[in-house]
Protein backbone atom coordinates (compact mmCIF):
# COMPACT_ATOMS: atom_id res chain seq x y z
CA UNK A 1 0.00 0.00 0.00
CA UNK A 2 3.09 2.34 0.70
CA UNK A 3 4.80 1.41 -2.22
CA UNK A 4 1.22 2.69 -4.45
CA UNK A 5 1.06 5.95 -2.53
CA UNK A 6 4.87 6.42 -3.34
CA UNK A 7 3.96 5.70 -6.90
CA UNK A 8 1.08 8.07 -7.05
CA UNK A 9 3.04 11.22 -5.61
CA UNK A 10 5.84 10.13 -7.77
CA UNK A 11 3.10 10.60 -10.88
CA UNK A 12 1.80 13.77 -9.77
CA UNK A 13 5.42 15.61 -9.09
CA UNK A 14 6.58 14.40 -12.59
CA UNK A 15 3.10 15.88 -14.03
CA UNK A 16 3.24 19.37 -11.77
CA UNK A 17 6.90 19.52 -12.88
CA UNK A 18 6.17 18.99 -16.76
CA UNK A 19 2.96 21.34 -16.30
CA UNK A 20 5.67 24.75 -15.15
CA UNK A 21 7.66 23.72 -17.78
CA UNK A 22 9.41 27.53 -18.77
CA UNK A 23 7.81 27.98 -22.72
CA UNK A 24 8.94 31.30 -23.40
CA UNK A 25 12.47 32.24 -24.03
CA UNK A 26 11.69 35.96 -22.18
CA UNK A 27 11.98 34.39 -19.02
CA UNK A 28 15.61 35.37 -17.31
CA UNK A 29 17.11 38.40 -16.19
CA UNK A 30 17.49 41.52 -18.19
CA UNK A 31 19.04 44.68 -16.77
CA UNK A 32 17.77 48.32 -17.77
CA UNK A 33 19.10 49.94 -21.11
CA UNK A 34 18.28 53.72 -20.26
CA UNK A 35 20.22 55.08 -22.93
CA UNK A 36 18.34 52.73 -25.67
CA UNK A 37 14.62 53.93 -24.02
CA UNK A 38 12.64 56.78 -24.21
CA UNK A 39 10.51 55.27 -21.56
CA UNK A 40 11.11 54.05 -18.27
CA UNK A 41 11.61 57.83 -16.91
CA UNK A 42 10.54 56.32 -13.43
CA UNK A 43 12.91 53.36 -13.58
CA UNK A 44 16.10 53.81 -11.49
CA UNK A 45 19.45 53.32 -13.73
CA UNK A 46 20.02 50.15 -12.14
CA UNK A 47 16.76 47.96 -12.51
CA UNK A 48 16.75 45.13 -13.41
CA UNK A 49 13.87 43.11 -14.44
CA UNK A 50 13.06 39.79 -13.57
CA UNK A 51 10.95 37.59 -15.74
CA UNK A 52 9.22 34.35 -14.42
CA UNK A 53 6.74 32.05 -15.79
CA UNK A 54 4.01 29.12 -14.39
CA UNK A 55 1.84 27.53 -16.05
CA UNK A 56 -0.39 30.51 -18.53
CA UNK A 57 1.15 32.89 -16.49
CA UNK A 58 4.10 35.57 -17.03
CA UNK A 59 5.66 37.66 -13.97
CA UNK A 60 7.81 40.84 -14.33
CA UNK A 61 9.85 41.77 -11.37
CA UNK A 62 11.17 45.30 -11.52
CA UNK A 63 14.03 45.09 -8.89
CA UNK A 64 16.58 48.18 -7.63
CA UNK A 65 18.68 47.83 -4.89
CA UNK A 66 18.00 44.77 -3.81
CA UNK A 67 14.22 45.74 -3.81
CA UNK A 68 10.83 44.87 -6.05
CA UNK A 69 9.36 47.81 -6.74
CA UNK A 70 7.04 46.99 -9.44
CA UNK A 71 5.74 43.64 -10.73
CA UNK A 72 2.68 43.05 -13.14
CA UNK A 73 1.41 39.66 -14.10
CA UNK A 74 -0.15 38.08 -17.19
CA UNK A 75 -1.73 35.13 -18.36
CA UNK A 76 -0.62 34.36 -21.46
CA UNK A 77 -3.53 31.73 -23.27
CA UNK A 78 -5.07 34.68 -24.72
CA UNK A 79 -7.82 34.65 -22.13
CA UNK A 80 -9.05 38.24 -20.68
CA UNK A 81 -10.02 38.78 -17.16
CA UNK A 82 -10.91 41.86 -14.66
CA UNK A 83 -8.02 43.95 -13.84
CA UNK A 84 -10.68 46.50 -12.29
CA UNK A 85 -13.64 47.92 -11.75
CA UNK A 86 -15.02 51.61 -10.85
CA UNK A 87 -18.46 52.94 -10.98
CA UNK A 88 -18.15 54.57 -14.42
CA UNK A 89 -14.96 51.95 -15.83
CA UNK A 90 -14.21 48.14 -16.35
CA UNK A 91 -10.59 47.46 -17.47
CA UNK A 92 -10.19 43.69 -18.72
CA UNK A 93 -6.76 42.32 -20.14
CA UNK A 94 -5.85 39.83 -22.50
CA UNK A 95 -2.45 38.18 -22.72
CA UNK A 96 -0.95 36.16 -25.39
CA UNK A 97 2.49 34.62 -26.40
CA UNK A 98 3.01 35.08 -30.14
CA UNK A 99 6.34 33.64 -31.01
CA UNK A 100 8.95 35.76 -29.21
CA UNK A 101 6.42 38.40 -28.14
CA UNK A 102 3.72 38.82 -25.50
CA UNK A 103 1.30 40.86 -26.76
CA UNK A 104 -0.84 42.55 -23.72
CA UNK A 105 -4.70 44.10 -24.62
CA UNK A 106 -5.83 46.39 -22.19
CA UNK A 107 -9.67 46.74 -22.62
CA UNK A 108 -11.61 50.12 -21.41
CA UNK A 109 -15.24 50.26 -21.42
CA UNK A 110 -16.79 53.78 -19.50
CA UNK A 111 -20.10 54.35 -19.02
CA UNK A 112 -21.52 57.78 -18.01
CA UNK A 113 -24.35 60.09 -18.30
CA UNK A 114 -23.65 60.38 -22.39
CA UNK A 115 -23.57 56.50 -22.89
CA UNK A 116 -20.95 53.94 -22.99
CA UNK A 117 -17.26 54.32 -24.90
CA UNK A 118 -14.56 51.86 -24.97
CA UNK A 119 -10.78 51.69 -26.01
CA UNK A 120 -8.13 49.19 -26.30
CA UNK A 121 -4.75 49.86 -25.39
CA UNK A 122 -2.15 47.32 -27.45
CA UNK A 123 1.49 46.79 -25.53
CA UNK A 124 4.12 44.14 -26.33
CA UNK A 125 7.25 42.98 -24.91
CA UNK A 126 9.72 41.91 -28.02
CA UNK A 127 12.88 39.13 -28.10
CA UNK A 128 15.26 40.03 -30.40
CA UNK A 129 16.09 37.30 -32.81
CA UNK A 130 19.20 36.28 -31.18
CA UNK A 131 17.54 36.34 -27.43
CA UNK A 132 19.65 39.00 -25.74
CA UNK A 133 17.42 42.07 -25.94
CA UNK A 134 13.96 42.58 -24.52
CA UNK A 135 12.57 45.61 -25.24
CA UNK A 136 8.90 46.46 -23.77
CA UNK A 137 6.64 49.12 -26.56
CA UNK A 138 3.85 50.41 -25.16
CA UNK A 139 0.82 52.05 -26.81
CA UNK A 140 1.92 55.37 -26.19
CA UNK A 141 4.72 54.92 -28.47
CA UNK A 142 7.31 54.77 -25.90
CA UNK A 143 9.61 52.07 -25.33
CA UNK A 144 12.00 50.62 -22.58
CA UNK A 145 15.41 48.31 -23.19
CA UNK A 146 16.59 45.32 -21.09
CA UNK A 147 19.51 43.38 -22.38
CA UNK A 148 19.68 39.53 -21.22
CA UNK A 149 22.20 39.45 -18.03
CA UNK A 150 24.56 36.49 -18.22
CA UNK A 151 23.89 33.41 -16.28
CA UNK A 152 27.34 33.01 -15.53
CA UNK A 153 28.02 36.35 -14.14
CA UNK A 154 24.75 37.52 -12.35
CA UNK A 155 21.98 35.49 -10.08
CA UNK A 156 18.32 37.27 -10.11
CA UNK A 157 17.86 38.62 -6.73
CA UNK A 158 15.43 36.95 -4.61
CA UNK A 159 12.20 37.60 -3.25
CA UNK A 160 12.48 38.09 0.87
CA UNK A 161 9.86 35.92 2.53
CA UNK A 162 7.79 39.36 3.74
CA UNK A 163 7.33 40.04 -0.09
CA UNK A 164 3.80 39.58 -1.21
CA UNK A 165 3.04 37.26 -4.21
CA UNK A 166 3.03 38.76 -7.57
CA UNK A 167 -0.54 41.26 -7.97
CA UNK A 168 -2.50 39.67 -10.38
CA UNK A 169 -3.20 42.15 -13.35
Amino acid sequence: MKLRVLVVILLLVGMLSAATKTNSDLVGTWKFVPAKSNGGQSFPPETTLVVKEHASRIYFEYWANNHVFRRDAYRTDGTAEKAYTTPNETVTVQGKMRKNELIITTYHIMENEIGSQSFSETDRWVLSDEGKVLTGKSSDTKHVVFERESTKTSTPPTMSTTSSAPAKK
